[in-house]
């Protein structure tokens, strides 16, 4: 009895050890959240991670070192010109560009990624329309609490989420043994039809039970990185001129003009949002969509910007709170003769 028992004792221990082992090489092994990818490579990009991962990752990625970080949300993400950051700034960049944030958010992801990465030198701070103004269309920010290394490691190595994404990556890549369709990747990249970003992104700019929230977290950003003594650059990046004319179509421009006067008043800043010669040009040339630049395109002019304030007059201006007027009143006027030559085009949105 003694010996039955002892026996099923080590067949259940090994059972488990071997359990243990393959759920750990399973998950290293594929991966399901590209954690390894991200810390393997020279420049940090959460974009990809559901939002627990967030600090999860960045407590992993303490041994990596890096010199920027480019706080933003989607239409900032510039990883398609990371070798140009590389070769001509000299430094890694940790690219926070998080998917549909609340500003908020990207106060706490970076506040907690500096924490963890004293060594940044500058931080490139994208003020992006919708995610400062638009704060009714979007989730509440993420509650996630920092976690300690082993917690990280359960959740990355022997959690069920992560096991059955693992599992499933599997059962794709056998079925694709026996699939022998090839995928159409001639699809064009972008179009100049205006469907997503309709008047629904930008109802509630004026909408009485937003909170000023965006402008709060601005100012937060600044005395943070006031307080770490690290050089801070402000932007509002490049968005066509058919956005900004639907926003004016549905008299939601003033909203704007407000939201740029109340940034002057924090802190300089680059603006990239008005009618300019790449804002105003087909959409196809230099965005991916209405809202999303093409930074293979306007990458390079832009980075020349915010890192060496080489200013390109056909595509950013420089405001202080003593310019701010005069500026804004100049975009105003730009916009309304830009409508007015596409009002019919405008009108059909």
């Amino acid at each position: 009895m003694f010996k039955s028992l002892v026996k099923n004792l080590i067949l259940f221990l090994f059972t488990i050890i071997i359990l243990t082992f393959g759920t750990f090489f399973l998950n290293k092994y594929t991966d399901p959240y590209g954690v390894k990818e991200i810390l393997n490579d020279n420049n940090f990009n959460l974009f990809t991670l559901s939002k627990d991962l967030y600090y999860t990752t960045i407590n992993l990625s303490q041994k990596n070192k890096y010199d920027y970080v480019l706080i933003g949300v989607s239409s900032d993400k510039m990883e398609t010109i990371t070798k140009q950051i590389n070769q001509n700034y000299g430094g890694n960049i940790a690219f926070l560009c998080l998917p549909i944030a609340h500003s908020t958010e990207l106060y706490e992801t970076l506040s907690y990624f500096l924490k963890n990465h004293p060594e940044v030198k500058t931080v490139l701070v994208s003020m992006a329309l919708e995610c400062y103004m638009n704060q009714c269309i979007f989730n509440e920010p993420f509650n996630t609490k920092p976690s300690n290394k082993y917690n990280d490691f359960i959740k990355l190595y022997f959690s069920i989420d992560t096991s059955t994404k693992s599992l499933e990556i599997l059962k794709e890549k056998f079925m694709s043994l026996f699939n022998n369709k090839e995928e159409n990747n001639n699809e064009p990249y972008n179009n100049d039809i205006f469907v997503t970003y309709n008047e629904r992104r930008h109802y509630n700019w004026a909408n009485s039970t937003c909170e000023n929230t965006g402008i709060n977290n601005i100012r937060k950003i600044h005395d943070l990185l006031e307080e770490r003594n690290i050089k801070a650059v402000y932007y509002i990046g490049p968005c066509h001129a058919n956005y900004l004319a639907n926003i004016m179509y549905n008299n939601k421009y003033q909203n704007i003009e407000n939201y740029k006067k109340e940034i002057a008043q924090i802190t300089d800043y680059y603006d990239m949002s008005f009618v300019n010669y790449y804002t105003s040009a087909p959409l196809k040339y230099f965005f991916l969509d209405p809202y999303h630049p093409n930074y293979l395109m306007l990458g390079k002019r832009v980075l020349e910007c915010l890192f060496n304030n080489n200013i390109d007059k056909n595509l950013a201006v420089h405001i202080t709170k003593d310019n701010v007027d005069s500026i804004l009143e100049k975009q105003k006027t730009d916009l309304i003769n830009y409508f007015d030559k596409n009002k019919a085009f405008i009108e059909r949105w």
